[in-house]
């Protein structure tokens, strides 16, 4: 073999190497990548995260998170179901405040539409937080962390603080940088440690 195959054949393993380091992607049992969802799924999604600013904005100027009413009323979209295409318009929004974080849950009784949403927004600066908490799993300047949920059925009832432990599933996105984190040689989101941090 010449000098330059085995150059090039070295160059060759190393590219491989990095790609398949590169994308490897450790999800926890709960968690699923958004691009899992149908292209209408997705829509729900990006329209939940693009909600945030409005939401974390009208909670300032209420002084506690906004019901899904208001936000219904304040023409926000997905919880303003006129302004989404059809199907996602049957989809009815419940808020559920837990004080240092709030769940909005969406769901409807149809065929086409198979999963419920819950979007859980959680105040990162508050001393509790629900499982799974925002620990170390979040960078510390920023005061609202941003969850969104999954149900593989249409019109499930709220759960609870729980979410994983009631079968739900947290979408990421594949650039989120929790699963660079998670990547890492012994990392673990732990239930029982304070900061979520592997023991």
């Amino acid at each position: 073999m010449s000098i330059v195959a085995l150059v090039l054949s070295a160059m060759a393993w190393r590219v491989l190497n990095l790609n398949t380091v590169e994308t490897t992607i450790r999800l926890q049992p709960y968690q699923r990548l958004d691009s899992t969802l149908a292209s209408e799924q997705q829509l729900v999604y990006r329209t939940l995260i693009a909600a945030v600013p409005d939401i974390v904005e009208l909670r300032a100027e209420e002084g506690q998170w906004p019901e899904a009413g208001l936000l219904d009323d304040a023409l926000v979209a997905p919880f303003a179901t006129t302004l989404m295409p059809a199907p996602a318009r049957d989809l009815q929004w419940v808020s559920y405040d837990g004080g240092s974080w709030v769940d909005y849950l969406g769901g409807m009784q149809s065929s086409t539409e198979q999963l419920t949403y819950l979007l859980r927004l959680i105040d990162v600066h508050a001393g509790y937080h629900p499982h799974p908490h925002p620990g170390v799993d979040y960078d510390p300047n920023q005061a609202i962390a941003v969850q969104v949920w999954v149900f593989d059925q249409a019109g499930r009832a709220y759960p609870g603080e729980r979410l994983p432990e009631a079968g739900w599933f947290w979408l990421l996105n594949r650039s989120d940088p929790l699963l660079a984190r998670q990547a890492r040689p012994g990392f673990s989101i732990d239930a029982g440690s304070a900061d979520g941090a592997t023991p």
